[in-house]
């Protein structure tokens, strides 16, 4: 794993065998991806919140664990942030499956909610 911002956290997620290197080397490409996006450079700071749940929700889909609770406060941001949720959904398009349709659209809203809070933009 190249040296990132997030090394440390994801050593620990690794330790503690709640991730695997896949998992890992798949979120830091989800990471990417949203920094280049939204013109962002993410630190553990500013991040690391984000990036330890992404691991978590990546690992969770990848092992078919779809149990992710729905989020009534998730569901509402999503209608007021379309375009940071198209990018949450983007990002996690390479786990959708007929499956796993309605767990990665739970994720996509939570991780919408941390792109908002990171972003802190109006959505047009």
């Amino acid at each position: 794993m190249s040296a990132n911002p997030f090394q440390e956290r994801f050593q620990h997620m690794l330790a503690a065998s709640l991730v695997d290197q896949d998992t890992i080397e798949q979120t830091i490409a989800l990471i990417k991806t949203v920094e280049q996006e939204l013109g962002l450079a993410l630190t553990e700071e500013n991040g690391g919140a984000f990036a330890g749940h992404c691991a978590l929700a990546i690992q969770r889909l990848r092992d078919g664990n779809y149990e992710t609770e729905k989020s009534q406060d998730a569901d509402e941001i999503v209608s007021e942030y379309p375009k940071l949720h198209a990018l949450s959904r983007k990002v996690l398009s390479p786990y959708l499956r007929p499956e796993s349709a309605e767990a990665v659209e739970r994720e996509a809203a939570l991780i919408t909610l941390y792109l908002v809070a990171m972003t802190d933009d109006s959505d047009d």
